[in-house]
């Protein structure tokens, strides 16, 4: 779990200096509290508001993408996650949902995240879509040959994933 370690440490420091109380990193858990709040985090959880700018995560880990999705959300986005399938149900999730930005893992259990990258950019109707790679493996060249917008080396640090998505979607 160190590549959670970043998001978790800047929820903390951007949550009024809360505490984290428990977690289980089995069951995709992370509980921080602080003053007059608490903050629980669960995989599979999103967040959904229509007047925010939408980007979707796709990541195999439960808890680094709930723990995006809380980032994402205190600044301001609307985050959702897309879950384990398969390439085309992934396509047409992203045609439906229609994000400014996908936030790509390189490495997922059911498929290749660059064969992901190549079916996006050979989509039409996502011609507008911005694609963020990560993983933990130097792969930035071989993503960005491929057409990514960008690349984070994992772990990364949140802000980061902000200052890039600030300055594509801005």
């Amino acid at each position: 779990m160190p590549c959670l370690a970043p998001v978790a440490q800047w929820i903390e420091r951007r949550s009024s200096k809360p505490q984290a109380v428990g977690s289980s990193p089995a069951r995709g858990a992370w509980f921080f509290q602080g003053v007059g709040y608490s903050i629980h985090l669960f995989m599979g959880c999103t967040m959904t508001e229509n007047n925010k700018t939408k980007i979707v995560l796709c990541d195999d880990d439960p808890t680094m993408r709930s723990l995006l999705e809380t980032l994402l959300g205190m600044e301001g986005y609307e985050a959702t996650s897309f879950i384990e399938s398969t390439d085309e149900k992934f396509i047409n999730y992203l045609i439906q949902q229609q994000p400014k930005a996908v936030l790509l893992d390189v490495h997922l259990t059911y498929s290749s995240g660059i064969d992901l990258l190549i079916k996006i950019k050979q989509e039409e109707r996502l011609n507008d879509l911005f694609v963020l790679m990560t993983s933990g493996m130097e792969l930035e060249t071989e993503c960005m040959e491929k057409g990514a917008d960008g690349f984070l080396l994992k772990p990364y640090m949140p802000d980061d994933l902000l200052l890039w998505l600030r300055e594509i979607l801005d």
